[in-house]
């Protein structure tokens, strides 16, 4: 059941993380829309509000009044409301009731004050990367409750040092005995990066081991025991299988 619980929680975190990305792509969408085509018109502020969310965001809502062709209209625009546009805004006063405000829009509708569109870009290009960030690592957490399986390859390192996959090893005498002509000079098996294979030097045979890129080496006298070895491992590979 706790498992079932964790699984349901990472895919939340990447159901929040996937949503806040999608909205942050729509901002830049508007934001680059309206800096490469937009057109500009003079407003007057009728009304400023400042939000505050309970994520500990600020942000400024500008209610404007403009005119076109004779033709009043009423419209607002929201933007971050930044530690530094505070006190800017303390020293300047620019967002004021009844202050002249210059506003671009473009042809979707899509209104902003000029001074604030590429501040607005810039601010949510760095909520996008974070967003996705968090989106990556909630991804990446959850994959790993779903190991990747192992690739399991028999193999024979011929003498011109190729190597040469095989399905089975069905003779396990008869390559410890091409060991021993030097007709091979190593067969073993693989899991991905592990791995497990023998080798003679003329005298004894070798079995060496990489486990999680640490190796080790041990040394076999014995031929029946290295059959015995052998024989094991397939063994639980077909288990595994």
């Amino acid at each position: 059941m706790k498992k079932v619980f964790s699984y349901i929680r990472k895919l939340l975190f990447i159901l929040i993380f996937t949503f806040s990305s999608a909205i942050f792509i729509y901002k830049e969408f508007i934001n680059l829309s309206l800096l490469i085509n937009s057109q500009e018109i003079t407003g007057k502020i009728e009304e400023v509000k400042y939000t505050h969310t309970r994520r500990r965001s600020h942000y400024c809502t500008v209610y404007f009044e403009y005119e076109i062709e004779g033709i009043k209209y009423e419209n607002n625009v929201t933007f971050n409301w930044m530690i530094i546009d505070r006190i800017n805004n303390s020293i300047v006063n620019e967002y004021r009731n009844g202050a002249q405000i210059i506003i671009a829009y473009d042809d979707y509708g899509n209104f902003q004050v000029k001074n604030r569109i590429k501040k607005e870009f810039i601010i949510y290009l760095i909520y996008l990367l974070m967003s996705i960030a968090f989106l990556s690592l909630g991804v990446y957490l959850f994959l790993l409750n779903f190991p990747e399986k192992k690739k399991v390859s028999i193999y024979i390192q011929n003498t011109n040092y190729k190597i040469k996959e095989i399905k089975k090893l069905e003779n396990i005498p008869s390559h410890i005995n091409m060991l021993k002509q030097n007709k091979i000079i190593c067969f073993g098996i693989g899991s991905n990066k592990d791995f497990i294979e023998f080798s003679y030097n003329g005298k004894e045979f070798i079995e060496r081991k990489s486990k999680n890129s640490k190796e080790e080496e041990i040394i076999i006298n014995d031929e029946s025991e290295l059959e015995k070895i052998i024989k094991i491992k397939l063994n639980e590979i077909e288990r595994k299988a």
